[in-house]
């Protein structure tokens, strides 16, 4: 993880659960989806214990191969379209959604509102929102999208 990334993580925690204990750095993966793609099984993993189902089947968007349902009040659902893909893909695909999960989680489970994470201006403009910019844009960071879901799962105010 590169400094920049990082500080953006340090920045998120700090201003999305204030007060919250870091995890351990030796229990804190590092690297790419490109260069790691098994961290996708570390996403998984901790969605299941915030209680985000992930299911196989047809993404709600058309032309997409995943989508988060953003369930008002409680944790949704990452919908997984069963075709062929590189690891490294899948990687991408499995944190893009957890990122929507975590934008779900910073509204208290009532909207999907944007984290606030640096963006260009091509970034910000490309993608039609800037939720689908931040979630494009770190979808090769799994590592900083796990340590974000560790922080809100230990966060004892969070909506359960």
């Amino acid at each position: 993880m590169n400094a920049g990334i990082a500080m953006a993580v340090a920045m998120a925690i700090a201003v999305v659960w204030p007060g919250l204990p870091s995890p351990k750095a030796a229990a804190i993966p590092t690297g790419s989806c490109t260069d790691h793609p098994a961290h996708a099984q570390l996403l998984l993993q901790a969605g299941r214990k915030l209680g985000i189902a992930v299911r196989q089947g047809s993404p709600e968007l058309a032309g997409k191969d995943a989508s988060y349902r953003a369930l008002h009040g409680r944790p949704g659902v990452i919908t997984i379209k069963p075709r062929p893909m590189a690891p490294a893909v899948r990687c991408q695909l499995i944190t893009h959604e957890f990122i929507h999960v975590l934008q779900h989680f910073g509204a208290r489970l009532r909207g999907v509102e944007p984290l606030g994470w640096p963006l260009s201006p091509g970034e910000r403009s490309r993608f039609g929102s800037l939720q689908e910019a931040e979630a494009y844009a770190y979808q090769n960071q799994p590592a900083l999208v796990w340590q974000l879901l560790e922080a809100h799962r230990l966060d004892p105010t969070r909506p359960k």
